[in-house]
């Protein structure tokens, strides 16, 4: 799968985890996590915050869009996998897992 990024010096508006996840497909995710990775580099970062891997237990929650599991813990797993090994096939940047727990 094939993003398009913009022009350098804007910020590219990617579709949320949670509709990555809901593709279950881990090389669109891995894309995916690449591509942001890459324009995270080009702007000068080294540290991409994500992805986000709490379980998604309360729909109402308002961070529900950046969880890469949705309700399912195993797909979840296999989602969250991939798009670390994308941020780190960028070379250069760090995946930060976030909201492992408690953040319902």
């Amino acid at each position: 799968m094939q993003f398009y990024r913009g022009p350098a010096g804007l910020s590219t508006a990617y579709p949320c985890a949670l509709a990555i996840a809901a593709t279950f497909d881990t090389h669109a995710a891995f894309d995916w996590a690449h591509s942001i990775a890459e324009e995270f580099k080009e702007k000068g970062a080294n540290v991409l915050l994500g992805p986000g891997v709490n379980v998604l237990r309360v729909p109402s929650n308002g961070r529900a869009f950046e969880y890469s599991s949705g309700e399912d813990p195993v797909l979840g797993s296999m989602m969250t996998s991939s798009i670390v090994k994308g941020i780190v096939h960028a070379k250069g940047i760090i995946a930060t897992v976030k909201h492992f727990a408690l953040n319902s």
